[in-house]
């Protein structure tokens, strides 16, 4: 399930841009023609792929068959008519990987030779109207894409539930992420106060912990995930892979969340406030004393 955008370019450009936007005009899926392509691929060059498997076998794809692998998709900067399609998703949190090939979850399941497209770490966006704006040579253009639902699936109120909850703890996963960068920036701004130094960097370390609840849960919209409950202390660095884990979790079916996944979801934006209220209340300027 794809969004397609055919664009035509008149001329070449040094770099083509494409997001997709929220009707608020938040960039929901950001795309560059300079988006790095690994080299060699395991479908344009499967011999070259091959022999570096063999010298590291932990590297993606080669556990797979190397005819599996659709060649990588590249937003084209050169003059005449480029399609390119939207996998409907958001954009994945920094660092939270990419999902397995054959329906998202690493599987044979879906598989198709030479066509097999690997998953994405992040939600499916809710149906309704986005603006895909094109940017090349300083121009940008915009246009309005309308994503719609399955038409055999019924919108009950639980389906909807998925929808609202879903953007909620995605707008809230980028809200700590912003917070985490800004309280990085303020450790430079409160050299030699110690005390604040150290609430900052418990707050907000800078990296998440290895283990646990720090990578975004699997389920695509074959198999519903788990319940993406967390084994570490949340932080401003972590928080945001767990609320997205928390709604990951409900997009495997459009059948009600489970009670398990619906009090997860609540946790997780209870811990959400909390480091918020903390952020806000050490980046508040000192109150004069009387």
């Amino acid at each position: 399930m794809v969004a397609v955008v055919d664009y035509y370019m008149p001329s070449s450009a040094d770099e083509v841009a494409l997001e997709f936007l929220d009707k608020s005009g938040v960039v929901l899926r950001h795309y560059s023609s300079k988006d790095p392509v690994r080299s060699p691929d395991p479908a344009t060059d499967p011999e070259a792929y091959n022999k570096l498997c063999q010298a590291t076998p932990n590297a993606p794809d080669c556990g797979l068959p190397l005819y599996w692998p659709a060649p990588p998709q590249v937003l084209k900067a050169s003059p005449g008519m480029h399609r390119f399609t939207w996998d409907m998703h958001y954009d994945p949190l920094p660092g939270g990987g990419g999902g397995g090939r054959g329906g998202g979850g690493g599987g044979a399941n879906g598989a198709v030779p030479h066509r097999t497209y690997p998953g994405v770490n992040s939600p499916w966006v809710a149906p309704g109207v986005y603006t895909v704006k094109l940017t090349a040579n300083g121009q940008s253009m915009t246009q309005p894409i309308t994503i719609k639902m399955d038409p055999r699936v019924k919108i009950t109120p639980e389906v909807q539930q998925i929808f609202t909850l879903t953007t909620q703890l995605e707008t809230y996963a980028r809200n700590a992420e912003k917070a985490q960068k800004e309280a990085r920036a303020m450790l430079d701004q409160v050299k030699g106060n110690e005390a604040l130094t150290k609430q900052i960097e418990a707050l907000a370390p800078a990296e998440a912990p290895a283990a646990g609840g720090g990578g975004r849960a699997g389920g695509g919209r074959g198999g519903r995930g788990g319940d993406g409950a967390p084994a570490t202390a949340p932080t401003l660095t972590n928080i945001g892979a767990q609320l997205v884990a928390a709604a990951m979790a409900m997009q495997g079916s459009e059948m009600p969340p489970t009670a398990a996944v619906l009090a997860n979801c609540r946790a997780q934006e209870a811990a959400y406030y909390a480091l918020m209220q903390k952020w806000a209340a050490l980046k508040a300027p000192p109150k004069p004393k009387p």
